[in-house]
């Protein structure tokens, strides 16, 4: 199922979603469940924590519990070397039972459960969740190559998005009528669907085409490691992804306890950031395909800068001024549009440097994520030291540095991504 030459036809012809229905379906709702934890942890919980009056900061402290997240590069070798081996349709069976199981346990918390075990509750989903992830990325990379990495992520990310509309408005609307107890409970049976699309998933003949960097020790993953220092620029890489995540991690993470803090409703907030947010998603995945296809992946990557800028400034807005609601609602969807189209872009952009290397590509996804805790932390203090507007505007200024690190860049050098 991989493609090199014939890409072209496939795309244009159709065959290419008739061909791979079934893989498409599956990553389809395997990101569906990432994005069901991912904004169901992040927002759903997190809009529960500000309900029951806890700081922006100590909100963002909690959060360090979805380290998993972070640090899907130190267990994806063991992970690729496991589903390598054995049936990996019973082991992605097995993950998804447990993050179901989490998500009830979620929703069970009350203001008097002991910190720790929510803790506890929190770490154990979001590993779950990120091996499920794991498996996700490897299947994709593996099945696809070249210009239909694009497409089948634009794919994924709608699933995503589509999860984070569970997870978001509907854990919120449900919430709001029944309690939280029974929000967590209903979100988890959408996870069903995605076991029946594993049992579907046919039979991958290219699960082991990418094993030249066979890792089964820790002292090989630390050769690994140093080898990647030699072979890229990470300071580079490093400066680039801290420039996309600060506006993504600041906007996205804190936006529950922002919107908390405006007054808004549970119902208001889902009205706003979630329902119109599925068909932008929708729209923003056909266009991201769209020029991930056509267009250099590096001019794309200026496009996603520009874009957040604008994001970062609808926030200013928003945090300067009370309004309205429909005024709110199109300013948020503005963002989220730019939002997405740049995680879309990066997340092919990584893809395409990492040679179709599930650890590579781990590896650079994780700092990512790692970068996302930091800035959400980051975010959360200034928030409490200073103000929302000032936080945006530092949002905006980190999208200007990054614009210009990719704009400056040398991709043609032999041992540099930029």
């Amino acid at each position: 199922m991989c493609y090199g030459k014939n890409e072209k036809k496939l795309l244009s012809n159709g065959n290419f979603f008739k061909q791979n229905s079934k893989v498409l379906l599956f990553l389809f709702l395997s990101y569906t469940t990432c994005g069901i934890v991912f904004f169901g942890v992040m927002s759903g919980f997190g809009f529960m924590l500000a309900e029951k009056g806890l700081s922006p900061s100590s909100i963002s402290t909690i959060f360090i519990a979805t380290l998993p997240y972070s640090f899907k590069f130190a267990i994806s070798p063991f992970i690729k070397n496991i589903i390598t081996k054995i049936n990996i349709k019973m082991f992605t069976i097995l993950i998804q039972i447990i993050v179901i199981i989490n998500i009830i346990l979620l929703g069970t918390n009350t203001e008097q459960s002991p910190i720790y075990l929510i803790f506890i509750n929190v770490f154990i989903l979001t590993l779950a969740s990120s091996v499920n992830d794991i498996i996700a990325d490897y299947i994709r990379l593996v099945s696809f190559e070249g210009k239909t990495l694009g497409t089948a992520l634009s794919v994924g990310t709608i699933g995503f998005r589509f999860g984070m509309f569970i997870s978001g408005a509907g854990i919120l609307y449900i919430a709001s009528f029944y309690n939280w107890t029974i929000a967590f409970s209903s979100v988890s049976i959408f996870i069903l669907i995605n076991i029946l699309a594993t049992i579907m998933l046919p039979p991958h003949k290219n699960l082991v085409i990418l094993e030249k960097n066979e890792i089964n020790s820790i002292k090989n993953y630390l050769n690994f490691c140093k080898g990647l220092f030699k072979k890229y620029n990470i300071t580079a890489i490093l400066l680039l992804t801290l420039s996309f995540k600060f506006t993504d991690s600041c906007i996205n993470t804190l936006k529950s306890v922002f919107f908390q803090e405006k007054g808004l409703s549970k119902i208001d907030y889902a009205n706003i950031s979630q329902i119109m947010g599925v068909v932008v998603t929708i729209i923003v995945g056909m266009l991201a395909a769209t020029f991930t296809y056509k267009m250099n992946i590096k001019k794309c990557s200026k496009i996603a800068f520009f874009g957040q800028i604008i994001a970062s400034i609808c926030f200013i807005i928003l945090s300067s001024m009370n309004c309205t609601f429909m005024v709110t609602t199109i300013f948020v969807n503005i963002s989220t549009f730019f939002l997405g189209f740049s995680t879309i872009i990066y997340r092919t952009y990584i893809s395409e440097i990492s040679a179709r290397d599930i650890n590579v590509y781990t590896i650079f996804i994780s700092l990512g994520s790692i970068g996302r805790i930091i800035c959400s932390y980051i975010g959360g203090i200034i928030v409490d030291t200073y103000s929302w507007h000032t936080l945006y505007f530092l949002c905006a200024l980190s999208n200007i540095l990054g614009f210009f690190i990719c704009f400056y860049s040398n991709i043609q050098e032999k041992k540099k991504i930029f």
